[in-house]
């Protein structure tokens, strides 16, 4: 049996502070005609921090290799936003919003070794993290995978298919309501 685990904390912001300006098509050239007010097509801070860890167990029997994994997320994302009009932020039409995700997200693959060939499959789950929006939850999804690899060769043939429930964004109009599936074939070589 060989054991792995791991950790790692992550953050990242972004300070949108955006305006529109004003462009006039002249003998086909643009040039501005208007400065945009600052802060007023978007005036907000967003931020997240996400701690993740898993552990994984291989075991290997003769050619065969089996794995099982178990990965844990939490994520914390908030935003404030000062809206179109305080340019100087001091809170005048302040709006605030968090949200926390936490998932479990379990895996197992098998392997066969053949003599040139390596035979594979798995299953997985996935999730996508829900945003500062207090309420909405994460987009889960469930993968699973069947390929071919060779040993020496930059040759892989993976077969796989997802299944997404709650999917998140404008693909879902923003309800919690939306789930996709999707099939495919990759080819490297």
């Amino acid at each position: 049996f060989k054991q792995e685990v791991g950790s790692r904390f992550h953050y990242d912001h972004a300070d949108r502070f955006q305006h529109r300006n004003t462009y006039a098509l002249t003998n086909d050239i643009p040039q501005r005609i208007a400065n945009g007010i600052l802060g007023a097509a978007g005036n907000r801070k967003d931020a997240s921090r996400a701690l993740s860890s898993y552990a994984r167990s291989t075991a290997i029997w003769n050619k065969w290799s089996i794995q099982l994994g178990l990965r844990g997320e939490f994520i914390q994302s908030e935003r404030i936003d000062w809206g179109s009009n305080d340019k100087n932020r001091e809170g005048n039409d302040l709006y605030e919003r968090k949200n926390s995700t936490f998932s479990i997200l379990p895996g197992l693959s098998l392997c066969r070794a053949f003599d040139h060939w390596n035979m594979f499959t798995g299953i997985h789950k996935g999730m996508t993290p829900a945003g500062s929006k207090d309420g909405v939850l994460p987009e889960n999804s469930l993968n699973s995978e069947l390929g071919v690899q060779h040993n020496s060769r930059p040759i892989n043939v993976t077969f796989f298919y997802s299944q997404y429930d709650r999917l998140l964004g404008s693909d879902a109009a923003a309800t919690h309501e939306a789930a996709a599936r999707g099939h495919g074939c990759q080819s490297l070589h």
